[in-house]
């Protein structure tokens, strides 16, 4: 089944949110990787982050090239840092992430107060025109053990079983020489 096209920003700014399994915002360290990434990979382009446990909130303005390739960078460079730092395999964010056109100013004002403050809700997920768009195309969040059970550390994986011996031939009485 393909994929739904991201809807274009007349503006150029988006809402972005990027669900990872688990707790892959949980440290200041980890925060801190991702920032670095962040500013690094979209530079100017970035507006405003926000962390949470395992998601991250990010405006940001697309440059000519799009917003899926200005993330893609950004997003396998904290994946790779990610893993090597844990130990893991696999994959770090639960699905592709999430892109809600900002289109106006005022949305773009509440938006870069959100991620500056501590309010609860964020202007594109509470109510108005974008909340029915927001919530169409967010997943339902997996179950814990479904997201441990989807990332396994290097020690967690499954070790090969030992191949079975060879049957060792049946011990038969020695026959005299004579009858060789």
């Amino acid at each position: 089944m393909a994929r739904k096209a991201r809807k274009k920003s007349s503006t150029g700014i988006y809402a972005v949110i990027l669900r990872g399994y688990d707790n892959i915002f949980g440290t200041k360290m980890l925060r801190k990787t991702f920032s670095e990434a962040a500013n690094k990979y979209l530079g100017e382009k970035l507006m405003g982050i926000r962390f949470f446990n395992d998601h991250v909130h990010i405006l940001v303005r697309e440059s000519e090239k799009g917003i899926s390739l200005d993330m893609k960078p950004l997003i396998t460079s904290f994946a790779r840092s990610y893993n090597k730092e844990k130990g893991n395999e696999g994959k770090v964010f639960a699905d592709r992430f999430k892109s809600v056109p900002v289109e106006t100013a005022e949305l773009e004002a509440q938006c870069i107060e959100y991620l500056n403050s501590g309010a609860r809700t964020a202007p594109y997920e509470a109510g108005g025109v974008l909340n029915a768009a927001v919530k169409k195309t967010m997943p339902q969040s997996k179950k814990r053990s479904e997201a441990k059970k989807t990332i396994l550390s290097k020690s967690d994986a499954p070790k090969p079983e030992p191949a079975p011996e060879p049957p060792k031939p049946k011990k038969t009485k020695a026959l005299p020489s004579w009858l060789l």
